[in-house]
């Protein structure tokens, strides 16, 4: 009987942009920011250390991900959140998906020589998402894409 190694880490998703050869590493627990707004409910340092970590295995390892460029792997953190809240206004978060910023840890003595090392917050409406399920729609990955990579920004 073989044994499963329950504490490998792995990602929630990855994302491959296969023609521009980038990856993009994303984490979609049910963090609640994009309800409350409250710094409290962002992910926490724990979080993202083991984000930075997804993407330090990625380049220790690039010979299984086509040799990506390591300025070419990507964090995201990405959260439900809901476009419709009147609150929302006063935040300017309007669109189905959002840019927020980022999360950085100073955990390494380098900081931030390579993209993933910061992790974008990304919103994304819960019933846009919800939308694309039962309509069997694609999410517009271009938006989703272009709203990580602002962390360069």
């Amino acid at each position: 009987e073989r044994k499963k190694d329950s504490s490998k880490l792995r990602p929630d998703a990855v994302l491959k942009d296969v023609k521009n050869n980038k990856l993009y590493i994303l984490d979609a627990k049910y963090y609640k920011f994009g309800i409350t707004k409250k710094r409290g409910d962002l992910p926490h340092t724990d979080s993202i250390q083991k984000q930075i970590t997804y993407g330090d295995h990625i380049i220790a390892n690039k010979e299984k991900y086509d040799n990506v460029d390591s300025n070419s792997v990507y964090n995201a953190f990405v959260l439900p959140y809901d476009k419709y809240d009147k609150d929302n206004e006063k935040y300017n978060l309007l669109q189905e998906i959002e840019y927020c910023g980022f999360a950085e840890s100073d955990w390494k003595e380098h900081k931030f020589q390579q993209n993933y090392e910061r992790i974008a917050l990304i919103l994304v409406d819960f019933k846009y998402l919800l939308d694309c399920y039962y309509k069997k729609e694609k999410l517009k990955i271009e938006n989703l894409i272009a709203k990580i990579e602002k962390i360069n920004q």
